[in-house]
């Protein structure tokens, strides 16, 4: 039986497909029978057209701590909201279907928010669930004009990230969030989606003056791209279009002035430049074509962008150099576009 109080952690677990990919019943044994109780659970179904919400419900609905939401369009910044307003607990766990946790690593994420009332935003060491050995996230980052980078990915675990660190962002994979911040940061924003949602959220929290942190003792396992192995060619120009018009339309909201100025002309130049390519070099119309989407998205939606800019704006207490320009990654476009330009033909 749950407690009358209120939860703990409000656990979020976003889905599509989840099930027939193997996911989702290796997630639920994982979570619902680890050593970590205090918890209710939210599983967001985004309209999957397997049967997911189903067999969820078959094998782990007798469990009381969990909520099924079935939302309606697959979207899943407007999933995701959806939870967190029928949300009770003093964390939110953002989480993708397809992580899995070391013994004690909720519980030390939790008392290290407990203990660390800087902090708005918080994740463990991830580690590909295949290769325990290699990293798969330590924290995100990205260089002025948006490029991400993800802190550590691919590189042997050999303890050089093994103290505790601050970062740009978390990974959208799996984070801890304050929920008693949501009235000052506010939420998801619901047009994003898919794609940067993490990094702007993070950025608003830095802006308000709130520390985000990789904290290594607490390891997590993840299954990076197994969510998305069946994915159409379609659907991934749908995603990547949703990725770029994200990356302008975190750029424009929380950067001031200045650095907004400097850095969406060379955000544009580098899609047209990828766009071209991608379409006449490479033969992927739809990704290239995603590209000059997302600047039309922008230039379409502009008045709506400076109304959501206006918003954070008027309610940071840093400057971008104080909030976040220590932590971007220099060097990120130029390497970024060699490797762009070097990558095999699909």
């Amino acid at each position: 039986m749950v407690n009358k109080k209120s939860p703990l952690v409000s656990a979020i677990v976003t889905n599509y497909n989840g099930w027939e990919l193997g996911l989702l019943g290796d997630f639920f044994k994982d979570f619902l029978n680890g050593s970590f109780k205090d918890f209710e659970i939210f599983f967001v179904d985004m309209v999957s057209s397997d049967d997911s919400v189903r067999e969820v419900r078959k094998h782990f609905g007798h469990d009381k701590r969990l909520q099924i939401i079935q939302n309606p369009v697959n979207n899943m910044t407007k999933g995701i909201n959806m939870a967190i307003k029928k949300s009770s607990g003093k964390y939110i766990f953002f989480l993708n279907n397809d992580i899995y946790f070391a013994k004690g690593a909720i519980e030390k994420l939790v008392n290290f928010m407990d203990s660390h009332p800087e902090a708005g935003q918080i994740q463990g060491k991830v580690l590909s669930y295949f290769d325990h050995k290699k990293i798969d996230s330590v924290g995100e980052s990205m260089d002025i004009f948006g490029n991400p980078v993800t802190l550590g990915g691919g590189e042997e675990d050999m303890g050089q990230y093994n103290k505790l660190r601050e970062v740009l962002s978390v990974t959208g994979s799996t984070s801890l969030f304050r929920a008693s911040l949501i009235p000052e940061v506010g939420i998801l924003d619901p047009d994003y989606r898919i794609g940067y949602e993490d990094m702007d959220l993070s950025l608003r929290l830095r802006l308000l003056g709130y520390k985000i942190y990789c904290f290594p003792e607490a390891i997590v396992y993840h299954k990076r791209g197994s969510s998305t192995s069946r994915v159409s060619a379609k659907l991934k120009a749908e995603i990547k279009f949703w990725f770029n018009k994200n990356r302008i339309s975190t750029v424009i909201k929380n950067y001031n002035f200045v650095n907004a100025i400097k850095s969406i002309p060379v955000i544009f130049l580098i899609y047209i430049a990828s766009g071209l390519f991608e379409i006449f070099y490479k033969g992927l119309w739809r990704f290239g074509l995603a590209r000059f989407k997302a600047i039309v998205w922008a230039i379409l939606n502009f008045s709506i962008l400076m109304n959501k800019r206006s918003s954070v704006q008027g309610k940071r207490k840093l400057s971008d150099s104080q909030a976040f320009i220590p932590f971007l990654i220099k060097g990120q476009t130029l390497q970024g576009f060699k490797t762009f330009l070097a990558s095999k033909r699909w």
